[in-house]
């Protein structure tokens, strides 16, 4: 895999499904981060992402079965929306 003018990433693609092909396109312009890049970020185990997951707490990608990872940008307004204590706390009224 070889990379083009100006650092532009190349994806070469072989017999793949249409949906998995769709989703690839989707967020192959977006750092994506596996479950232990999140569980650092959150400062949690990976255990407590794996929760998040199952009940729906965090935006995922499912790119296959058992192939999850998470948009970097998502998981950033994640915290920005659950941050508490900050200027948009409105518990402190």
């Amino acid at each position: 895999m070889g990379m083009g003018i100006e650092g532009e990433r190349k994806i070469i693609v072989s017999s793949v499904s249409p949906f998995f092909l769709k989703t690839l396109m989707e967020v192959a312009l977006e750092e994506l981060l596996t479950k232990q890049e999140v569980a650092e970020i959150l400062k949690v185990g990976v255990k407590t992402v794996d929760y998040f997951i199952s009940v729906r707490e965090i935006p995922f990608v499912r790119l296959r079965k058992r192939c999850i990872r998470f948009k970097k940008s998502r998981v950033e307004e994640y915290l920005n929306e659950n941050e508490e204590g900050g200027a948009h706390d409105s518990s402190i009224d």
